[in-house]
């Protein structure tokens, strides 16, 4: 057994050869562990910029159990050899426990100490999933969430994952500190199965859902990435004449109202062609997605994104769906050149995750 430390992230590692296969093992997990880098930061570029919620905690990093087809995060990591969805590297609590203290009382100074103090809301989950099924082996969230409730710290948790619906997470969530998003992105448990190999299906997510709101917790539901169900253009100008790709339907949000979603969050899929997403598809499923998007996008051989108005009717109809339940609707960053185009069908003008709480955007100078 080999251990790695690495700012906030500590490692464990085994291996069962030896020899140099063993050192070329160790060599990876120092890698690994020198990009999960600290477990609590601020991501820069559009994101802190754009997001209500760029304060994180990611208490694993470097990969991801759920192991999306369609996950950026694991395309950022894979190219790198540093993508282990099957042993991830994990966060140390006392640090991140260490570092929450210092900044509440004093001790410590700089932009996360500010934040802290200002008690700007923490959002538990960024590059992967903080109670994913590597969660029930270390703990390190559940410890997180014990610390966040003593402090009375409120936070955001980003989740494809059951677990929360335990009854032990279940007592140590605060229904006056969390609002748990659910990341759903089709009805169909054999398709979730494919899509999302590693997570949940979506009707043990959805009895997630029951089980936290019976018990008091705000929810929303993340319908991000929203994979369309016919090419670019087929709504906004002609019928395609193509099958309807059956990943996202909208009956999906009658399931989340009847499990007693608060909230629905959409956000359209984007693909690259120098990113493995659009690759991980082809070779998982067997089809090349490219025929959803217009010709005019893949000649640019660059970032694959549906038209404004072809997502538009997509916002509109779920938002008209969504309120027809009574629930409230938002749409999450949509690439900086659609951000304000879609502003206007955010419930909450003042923050697109219709959080319980209102985050300081002040300390961001925005």
């Amino acid at each position: 057994m080999a251990k790695v430390t690495f700012a906030a992230a500590s490692v464990s590692a085994t291996s069962s050869v030896g020899g140099g296969g063993c050192v070329v093992y160790l060599v990876w997990r120092c890698m690994m562990a020198k990009a999960y880098r600290s477990a609590i930061g601020i991501p820069g570029g559009s994101e802190v910029e754009k997001c209500f919620y760029p304060f994180k905690v990611d208490t694993y990093g470097c990969g991801c159990p759920h192991n999306c087809l369609y996950c950026y995060s694991r395309s950022t990591l894979e190219w790198r050899k540093l993508w282990n969805p099957d042993d991830p590297a994990v966060a140390s609590v006392a640090d991140i426990e260490s570092t929450f203290l210092a900044a509440l009382d004093g001790s410590r100074r700089g932009r996360i100490a500010d934040l802290v103090r200002a008690r700007m809301p923490v959002r538990l989950g960024s590059k992967t999933d903080c109670f994913s099924k590597t969660e029930r082996v270390h703990r390190v969230s559940f410890r997180l969430l014990q610390l966040l409730r003593e402090h009375r710290y409120p936070y955001l948790i980003l989740t494809k994952g059951d677990l929360l619906a335990d009854p032990e997470y279940l007592d140590v969530l605060d229904p006056s500190l969390a609002y748990v998003q659910f990341s759903v992105t089709t009805p169909y448990d054999d398709v979730a199965a494919t899509w999302e190999p590693g997570a949940p299906v979506t009707s043990l997510r959805l009895r997630a859902i029951e089980t936290l709101r019976s018990r008091g917790i705000h929810v929303a539901a993340r319908i991000c990435p929203l994979i369309p169900i016919y090419p670019d253009g087929h709504y906004s100008q002609t019928p395609s004449l193509c099958d309807p790709l059956n990943v996202f339907d909208w009956h999906l949000v009658d399931q989340l109202a009847d499990a007693g979603c608060e909230t629905i969050i959409a956000g359209f899929l984007r693909l690259n062609y120098y990113n493995n997403n659009r690759r991980r598809i082809v070779a998982a499923l067997g089809f090349d997605p490219d025929y959803l998007f217009s010709e005019e996008i893949r000649r640019r051989n660059d970032a694959l994104y549906f038209s404004i108005e072809e997502k538009r009717y997509y916002y509109e109809t779920l938002r008209d769906l969504t309120h027809q339940h009574k629930m409230a609707f938002s749409v999450c960053y949509d690439g900086d050149e659609a951000y304000e185009v879609f502003r206007y069908l955010w419930d909450n003008p003042n923050d697109c995750c219709n959080a319980p709480f209102s985050p300081p955007r002040d300390l961001f100078g925005l």
